[in-house]
């Protein structure tokens, strides 16, 4: 979802917010290296405050802030700038969309094998006609 806003999003600067540890540094660094009009928040951290708190700080100075719902560092960032503009991926694709986007992260090589499950996941999630299908999916899946 985030490579699609960024692809939509093409003549703006964009500034990726995410823990910079393992697989999640690796999936920062993919985009950074991937689009010239991305940059790490990490980068900028100066590590004199919290990493959260300078984070949500950071936020706070964005002019837009895509996010999955329900995060505290976006909830902090609304305390911080109660103007800042969220918009959350849920309500920035339809599912038909959010559909086409997953398959083709399911599909894709340049993503790693926790970044395809995910999009696994989340491709049950959307194509569930009601949560009884959603959970028989959910536990078939092998747990290791």
């Amino acid at each position: 979802m985030v490579e699609a806003i960024i692809n939509k999003n093409k003549k703006e600067n964009i500034l990726i917010f995410g823990t910079p540890f393992a697989d999640t540094l690796i999936d920062l660094e993919y985009l950074k290296n991937k689009y010239l009009n991305v940059s790490l928040a990490s980068e900028v951290i100066s590590g004199n405050l919290h990493a959260v708190i300078e984070e949500s700080f950071i936020m706070g100075m964005c002019k837009e802030l895509y996010s999955t719902k329900a995060t505290g560092v976006v909830r902090l960032a609304l305390k911080i700038n109660s103007k800042l503009n969220v918009v959350y991926f849920e309500d920035y694709f339809d599912n038909k969309e959010l559909d086409k986007i997953l398959m083709f992260g399911l599909n894709n090589n340049d993503y790693n094998s926790l970044q395809r499950a995910n999009h696994a996941r989340r491709l049950i999630y959307i194509r569930a006609s009601d949560n009884s299908e959603l959970h028989e999916k959910l536990n078939s899946l092998d747990p290791i």
